[in-house]
């Protein structure tokens, strides 16, 4: 499935979680794996330093050389570091595109992004915000990496990025046997807009919850793949890693734009950029079925 992967690093402990993660896969399923640092900083920083932008080159080089030893003694496998300058999330998706790489991988908060994250600004947010390829985002090391997802979520509401997850849930199965749970979360209009919901109103949301979850189920009849339908109540994206922790799974699968309301995302931002906040499991971004 992912034949080329590129790994964005720059030494975090959340980098080097993404990197063992992809290490464990290609172990597992082949393929060849990249490691991408790049060199940041602004113009009045190099005015001030004008030799800063050679000692990062020094320095990031160190890094990639001492993540190749490390991948080959521990993982026995092979990697190729690349090292460039500018905008991260420009230039890992440049990169990504000369590699025609199949996936991005990339921990939670890269370095430049530990000032921003609380505006959901991190690079690993722009990148799975902005990849026209699937983003793997890991923010917790796998204690025992296997390279395997054998329980997988998806977030569902009907939207044609949710169904764009759904169908790379079904590739998983299909490949590897994935068991895959699909979740849609009720939302609760009364904490938004500050309106007492009656009990027909109540019953209609459901109905309407249970009908976007009979579309998932319809897709999976069609594909012939088993499912498990979930429906909750509460603010989505806690709702779903809460659902995550429950069903002890260990990947999760979402579209890239956030939750079906657009209300949601001007209140608090999308549904996607809160879990990748919240969740200490990998987080596949699908792009592509």
């Amino acid at each position: 499935m992912y034949e080329t992967i590129l790994v964005a690093y720059d030494g975090s402990e959340y980098s080097r979680a993404g990197l063992k993660e992809a290490c464990a896969w290609i172990k597992r399923h082949g393929g060849t794996l990249f490691l991408m640092h790049v060199i940041y900083f602004n113009e009045e920083e190099f005015l001030l330093y004008p030799d800063i932008r050679e000692k990062r080159f020094e320095q990031g080089k160190k890094l990639c050389d001492e993540a190749k030893a490390e991948i080959t003694k521990h993982f026995g496998i092979q990697a190729q570091c690349i090292l460039k300058e500018g905008d991260p999330s420009e230039a890992i998706l440049h990169e990504a595109e000369t590699l025609k790489a199949k996936l991005i991988v990339t921990g939670t908060y890269g370095k430049k992004g530990l000032l921003k994250r609380l505006v959901l600004g991190s690079v690993s947010t722009e990148l799975a915000l902005n990849s026209p390829i699937d983003v793997l985002v890991v923010k917790k090391p796998c204690e025992e990496c296997k390279g395997d997802y054998n329980s997988i979520l998806v977030p569902f509401d009907d939207s044609v990025a949710s169904r764009l997850a759904l169908k790379k849930a079904f590739r998983f199965y299909n490949e590897y046997g994935s068991s895959i749970h699909v979740c849609y979360i009720l939302p609760r209009y009364q904490e938004l807009i500050e309106f007492y919901i009656t009990p027909s109103i109540k019953e209609k949301i459901i109905v309407e919850g249970k009908k976007i979850l009979s579309s998932a189920e319809n897709m999976a009849k069609e594909a012939k793949i088993p499912i498990e339908l979930i429906m909750d109540e509460g603010s989505p994206a806690e709702k779903i890693v809460e659902i995550a922790e429950r069903k002890k799974i260990d990947l999760l699968i979402i579209g890239p734009y956030g939750w079906k309301k657009g209300l949601d995302r001007k209140l608090i931002g999308s549904t996607t950029e809160k879990i990748l906040h919240l969740i200490n499991i990998p987080v596949l971004i699908a792009k592509e079925e």
